[in-house]
C-alpha cells in the first residue's frame, strides 16, 4: 500500500478497530531493504545535514551542494522535499549574471541538490550562502571563496591610443578575466610575450598595428 513505502522493513503490528473492539495482528513489512531512512513523518530542521559547507572555486564555474533533511533519530527524511519552499540567499546579495542558483530534488527522498554559480570575486570575504525550508532557517552555511578565472583581456586604463608614439609612452591596462574580475596572477602565470600582444592591440597607424612591441605597457594590479 502506498503510505507503507515510506517505512523500513521489520516487525509491526495491524490493529484494526471498530465499535466492538480491536484486533492486533503481527505484520512483517520487507521493504526495500534500506535501512537508511526514518520511520518519522516528521523532518528536524536542526538535524539537516549540508555538504560541503565550503567551497573554494573560480569564478563562473558551477558547483554541487547536497542537502539532506533528518528526523530527530538522525536518519534520512524518507519524503520527498517541496523546492517551491527551499530558498537560498547570499550575504553579498548577488543575482542575475552574478549569482545563480538552481534546485532539484535529490536521488533519494528528503534530499536536494544546489547548483551554484558566481561570476564575481569574493577572497577577502566569503559570499555566505544560507537556506531555509518552509521558512525555518537550516542551521548550517555555506561559504564561498571564489577566485578569478583564467586572464581574458587587458582593458584599456590610460595613455595615448594613436600612432604618435613618443620616446615611448606608457599605456595603462587593467588585466581581467572574462567577467571583469581583477586577474591577480599576470606575473605568476605562463602567459607568454606573445598572447600579452594580442590581447592589447591598439588603434593602427599609417596601416600598422600597434602592439606591446611599439610601447611601454604598464599593467594595474
Amino acid at each position: 500500500m502506498e503510505q507503507f513505502k515510506a517505512l523500513k522493513g521489520g516487525d509491526y503490528k495491524l490493529i484494526v478497530s471498530d465499535d466492538k473492539g480491536s484486533i492486533e495482528y503481527p505484520l512483517y513489512l520487507t521493504g526495500d531493504g534500506n535501512t537508511d531512512y526514518s520511520n518519522d513523518k516528521d523532518y528536524d530542521i536542526t538535524q539537516t545535514e549540508v555538504n560541503p559547507t565550503h567551497i573554494d572555486g573560480i569564478a563562473g564555474v558551477t558547483y554541487t551542494i547536497n542537502v539532506e533533511f533528518r528526523a530527530k533519530d538522525g536518519l534520512r527524511w524518507n519524503y520527498e522535499v517541496d523546492l517551491t519552499k527551499f530558498s537560498v540567499s547570499n550575504s553579498y546579495g548577488l543575482s542575475g549574471d552574478k549569482f545563480t542558483s538552481k534546485l532539484v530534488n535529490g536521488y533519494k527522498k528528503g534530499q536536494v541538490i544546489i547548483y551554484v554559480t558566481q561570476t564575481v570575486v569574493t577572497t577577502k570575504n566569503d559570499n555566505i550562502l544560507s537556506f531555509t525550508y518552509n521558512s525555518k532557517k537550516i542551521p548550517k552555511n555555506v561559504s564561498l571563496t571564489i577566485k578569478c578565472g583564467d586572464l581574458a583581456k587587458l582593458i584599456y586604463v590610460d595613455g595615448p591610443t594613436d600612432g604618435n608614439v613618443i620616446n615611448p609612452p606608457i599605456l595603462t591596462f587593467k588585466p581581467v578575466d572574462k567577467y571583469d574580475n581583477l586577474y591577480t596572477g599576470l606575473f605568476n602565470s605562463s602567459s607568454t610575450k606573445e598572447f600579452l600582444d594580442s590581447l592589447t592591440i591598439g588603434k593602427s597607424f599609417d596601416g600598422v598595428s600597434l602592439t606591446t612591441h611599439n610601447y611601454v605597457a604598464k599593467i594595474n594590479i
